[in-house]
């Protein structure tokens, strides 16, 4: 990741002009799935698939992911289950093969 438009030179209030970046080095997430099942752990669950589906659809991104996952469990609990499934995370995301989340036209 690169950042620094704006940035203070050398105190508060001091811009530096030269459009100079600092680089930083981010580690990967790895907490994916997490970001999935933990949020409804002891409640609810998701099928495997379902949860491969919305990690990929977006892109390991976290609000998207669970942006999307809001989306499927709201499907999932006004057909009176307790599980996510394939079907939910495809509704939620309008079922285009592209779609990264549930914005998708």
């Amino acid at each position: 990741m690169v950042a620094g438009v704006g940035r203070s030179a050398s105190g508060p209030g001091e811009v530096r002009g030269d459009g100079a970046l600092d680089e930083l080095a981010l580690e990967p997430f790895t907490e994916e799935e997490a970001l999935v099942r933990k949020p409804v752990a002891g409640v609810f669950s998701y099928e495997r698939a379902a949860v491969d589906r919305i990690l990929q659809r977006n892109r390991l991104r976290p609000y998207p992911i669970q942006r999307l996952c809001l989306h499927a469990v709201n499907r999932m609990l006004d057909e009176g289950r307790t599980t996510v499934r394939m079907g939910d995370v495809e509704a939620a995301s309008g079922g285009e093969p592209g779609c990264q989340s549930v914005q998708c036209s």
